[in-house]
């Protein structure tokens, strides 16, 4: 795609929670396991309070398949972890607060004939007090402006602008380890 930037801090699958081995060997909770869905909610339009979704009953987080620091985590179509394939859309790489932290900043567009698009995804993973509950939290930023040509659209400036562009989708999930 002509004027495709794409520069990121994390990008190795929709809901990658990169963190080491058990405990958090890279600095962060262990957050793998099998995992009942307490909640889940999107917000298509900005970052308030989202509507339920009811697609996904289970979920599995684990290492990436690719190797390296972190989880991935799966929709499961049955509470066992071999029934577990379609990634989720969240991602996370950093220990971080409570948890792991992510962030992904692109840019399309700006070659005179579309408009340059900047995106900023951040996405934070945690467990509860509780040490048995995770929860997830996702929401993206985009601006689009017709006057950022060429050198001006790209990851480094949607990594500038961040969270003051406009917020335009959230997601929201917590999940009960098995």
């Amino acid at each position: 795609m002509r004027g495709f930037r794409v520069k990121t801090h994390v990008i190795l699958g929709l809901f990658t929670v990169f963190g080491g081995a058990a405990c958090g060997a890279a600095g962060g909770p262990d957050l793998s396991g099998l995992y009942d869905v307490e909640a889940h909610t999107v917000n298509t339009t900005g970052c308030g309070l989202g509507s339920s979704v009811t697609d996904v009953t289970w979920f599995s987080v684990k290492p990436p398949p690719a190797g390296g620091d972190g989880f991935v985590a799966f929709s499961c179509a049955a509470p066992d972890a071999t029934m577990c394939t379609a990634t989720l859309g969240l991602s996370v790489d950093k220990p971080g607060g409570p948890g792991w932290t992510g962030v992904l900043d692109f840019a399309t567009g700006g070659d005179g004939n579309v408009p340059c698009v900047l995106g900023h995804v951040t996405t934070t993973g945690s467990l509860a007090g509780d040490g048995l509950t995770v929860q997830f939290q996702k929401r993206t930023y985009e601006l689009q402006d017709a006057t950022l040509l060429g050198i001006y659209c790209t990851a480094q400036a949607a990594a500038q602008m961040g969270t003051s562009m406009p917020c335009v989708s959230s997601e929201d999930l917590s999940g009960l380890r098995r």
